[in-house]
């Protein structure tokens, strides 16, 4: 959503027509490196996400095992 909103505001302004806008390279770049940084953002929860994934169906193998020597 906020990548959205951030693309809508980069085409649109309130400004007067007179006003000169920023380079069209610069805008494009600083537009590029917000967003990358939501996406290496989003990219690090993600990892954090699947380890903690992995490491609880590690606990769940290890729970099922005993749960498997218990029962003999």
């Amino acid at each position: 959503m906020k990548l959205i909103n951030k693309i809508k505001n980069y085409f649109t302004t309130d400004e007067p027509e007179t006003v000169t806008l920023p380079d069209e390279a610069k805008r494009w770049k600083k537009l590029a490196l917000e967003i990358n940084n939501e996406v290496m953002a989003l990219r690090r929860q993600y990892k954090v996400a699947i380890e903690e994934c992995d490491r609880l169906e590690k606990l769940v193998k290890i729970y099922q095992e005993l749960l498997a020597e218990k029962e003999k």
